[in-house]
C-alpha cells in the first residue's frame, strides 16, 4: 500500500489496484503525447471512468505514481526518454515532408526539385537529429547507478545564509591560444571544476545550505555568427551544446551532494540560433538544448534536493533573503551605464536590490545606491584574439554571491585556473 498528501493536506490511501491503473493509464498517455508527458489533469478523468475517485492532479500524487512506477522498473531513463522524444520529432517533420524528400536530401543536400518550405523542414530534420545524436552520445556516458545511489548529506549546524553561484560565458566550443591564456574543452572542465570546488569551500565555511545555480547565457561559441568563427569552433554546435548541457548536470550533481540546489539557466547574444543579433526569438536559442537537457535528468535522477526552476529565455528573477535580484546576459546593457538597476526597476516596476550580468568576460561591482548593486560576472573563457585587440583582457574568472540571513549582499569573484 502506498499514500500520498493530498490537496488539503489529508493522508490518503490507495489500493494495489488503483496503483497499477496508474500506472498503465501513464504510460497510455504518454505514448499519445508528442511530448512524452502524462497530462494529469486527462489521467484524473480516465481514473475516474476506470472507478477511482482517490487520485488527483496534484505534485505528491504525481510523485507517488513515479515512485511506485520506478519501483516496478516501468520508469524509462533519461537516455531512452531522450531516444523516444528525438524519435517522435524526426518522424513528425518527415511526414511533413515526404519521405522521398527525406532521403533525397540526406544524399544531395540541395535539390531544386523542392519547394523553400520543404528545404527548410529537411534541413530542421536532420539538424535535430545531429543534435538528438550528440545529446545521447553525451548522456550514455552518465553513470546513472552512482546518481541513483545519490545520497544528500547537509553540512551540520547551518543556517539560512544562502549562496547564488552565478555562472556565465563558458563558450564551450572555442578554441584560444593568446599570450597567457589558452582555452578549450579541457581547459573549460579544469577551470569549472576548480569553481566548484570554491563554491563548496565558501558554503561550507558560511554555514550554508541553499545553493541556488543561475546560468546568465554564452554557453556555446557557435559557428554561425560571424563567417569566420566557424573556422575557431573546436566542435559543431550540435555538440557545443550536448556538452554544456553535460557540463551543467556535472555542476548540480556535485552541488547537490551537500547541498539543496536549484538551477535555472537564461540565454545570450552567442546562444541565438537565427545568426540576427537585433532577432531574440523565444526559444529559438542554444540555452533551449541545455536547459531540457539539465531538466530531463533531474526528473530522471529524481535528486530530492535538486529543483530545476524555468527561467524566461533572456532574464530570469530570484528573491533570496529578502532582497531581489534581476539576471540577464548584458549583450543589451551599456557597459558604462551606472543606471542599469534604476532603468530594469522602472521597466518592470520591481524594486530590485540588484542587477547580475556577464557577456563582457569582466568581474565588476559596484555599489549603485544603499545597498543595491550592478555586479558583472566573469568568463571561463579569459581573454582572447578579440579582447586582446580592444586592449581589455581580464583573467577567468566566475561569481558568487553570498546573502546573509540578515539580507546584506556579498559579491564574490572567484578566479578559475
Amino acid at each position: 500500500m502506498r499514500s500520498y498528501k493530498n490537496k488539503k493536506g489529508e493522508t490518503i490511501e490507495v489500493s494495489q489496484e488503483h496503483l497499477d491503473t496508474a500506472v498503465r493509464l501513464k504510460v497510455e498517455l504518454q505514448k499519445k503525447s508528442p511530448s512524452h508527458k502524462c497530462s494529469w489533469a486527462e489521467h484524473k478523468k480516465k481514473m475516474l471512468i476506470e472507478g477511482f475517485s482517490d487520485s488527483e492532479n496534484s505534485e505528491g500524487y504525481r510523485q507517488m505514481i513515479k515512485a511506485y512506477q520506478k519501483s516496478i522498473g516501468e520508469l524509462p531513463s533519461a537516455l531512452k526518454y531522450a531516444e523516444m522524444v528525438s524519435s517522435d520529432t524526426l518522424k513528425s517533420i518527415r511526414q511533413e515532408v515526404g519521405e522521398l524528400a527525406w532521403h533525397k536530401r540526406e544524399v544531395q543536400n540541395e535539390t531544386r526539385k523542392l519547394g523553400k518550405m520543404k528545404r527548410n523542414l529537411i534541413d530542421g530534420g536532420l539538424f535535430i537529429n545531429e543534435v538528438a545524436m550528440a545529446v545521447r552520445n553525451v548522456l550514455s556516458d552518465i553513470d546513472f547507478k552512482e546518481i541513483l545511489s545519490h545520497n544528500f548529506s547537509p553540512i551540520p549546524d547551518h543556517g539560512n545564509t544562502r549562496i547564488i553561484a552565478v555562472v556565465s560565458d563558458w563558450h564551450i566550443g572555442a578554441l584560444v591560444n593568446v599570450e597567457g591564456n589558452q582555452y578549450n574543452l579541457e581547459i573549460a572542465k579544469r577551470r569549472i571544476d576548480d569553481y566548484i570546488v570554491q563554491i563548496l569551500a565558501l558554503a561550507n565555511a558560511r554555514k550554508v545550505y541553499r545553493i541556488d545555480v543561475v546560468y546568465l547565457g554564452d554557453m556555446l561559441e557557435h559557428a554561425y555568427m560571424r563567417n569566420s568563427q566557424a573556422y575557431h569552433a573546436e566542435f559543431p554546435v550540435s555538440k557545443q551544446m550536448a556538452l554544456g548541457g553535460r557540463l551543467m548536470i556535472d555542476l548540480l550533481t556535485r552541488l547537490s551532494k551537500t547541498h539543496f540546489v536549484t538551477y535555472r539557466g537564461i540565454s545570450g547574444n552567442h546562444d541565438r540560433m537565427n545568426g540576427d543579433k537585433n532577432a531574440n526569438i523565444d526559444g529559438d536559442t542554444g540555452m533551449v538544448v541545455v536547459n531540457e537537457m539539465v531538466k530531463l535528468f533531474i526528473e530522471s535522477s529524481e535528486i530530492k534536493n535538486l529543483m530545476y526552476v524555468q527561467a524566461k529565455d533572456f532574464s530570469t528573477t530570484l528573491e533570496v533573503n529578502g532582497k531581489m535580484f534581476k539576471f540577464v546576459h548584458g549583450d543589451l546593457e551599456k557597459k558604462a551605464d551606472a543606471g542599469k538597476i534604476h532603468d530594469h526597476s522602472s521597466r518592470d516596476k520591481v524594486t530590485y536590490d540588484a542587477i547580475i550580468y556577464g557577456h563582457f568576460h569582466h568581474f565588476f561591482a559596484l555599489e549603485v545606491g544603499v545597498d543595491r548593486w550592478e555586479i558583472r560576472c566573469g568568463s571561463t573563457k579569459g581573454s582572447d584574439d578579440y579582447s586582446e585587440k580592444l586592449g581589455v583582457g581580464s583573467a577567468p574568472s566566475q561569481l558568487a554571491i553570498v546573502v546573509t540571513e540578515q539580507g546584506q549582499i556579498e559579491p564574490y569573484r572567484i578566479r578559475v585556473h
